[in-house]
């Protein structure tokens, strides 16, 4: 994540890279605040959402992604991520 934190402007994070940080399970929010490291102007989208929704513990990465669009849908497919499931265990 070093290298990612000196990108400059010369890498542009894609929703592809948003969604594998989102999923990282070695890390509740640490990936996504790495690659969004104070850039506004990257966007966050339903994908993304879902895909922290359906990592066990997924609870850090989603309040992080709210925390800075308070506006992004909780679509019924981000619900369906979130809930457990029959076997009691997050998605």
């Amino acid at each position: 994540m070093l290298s990612l934190e000196r990108r400059g402007d010369d890498i542009q994070i894609t929703e592809e890279m948003l969604r594998a940080a989102a999923r990282n399970g070695m890390s509740e929010k640490g990936a996504l605040e790495s690659l969004f490291n104070g850039d506004s102007t990257i966007a966050i989208t339903a994908e993304v959402v879902k895909a922290a929704a359906c990592k066990l513990g997924g609870r850090e990465a989603l309040e992080f992604l709210f925390s800075r669009d308070p506006s992004l849908p909780i679509t019924e497919a981000v619900a369906m991520a979130a809930a457990p499931k029959s076997d009691g265990k997050e998605a």
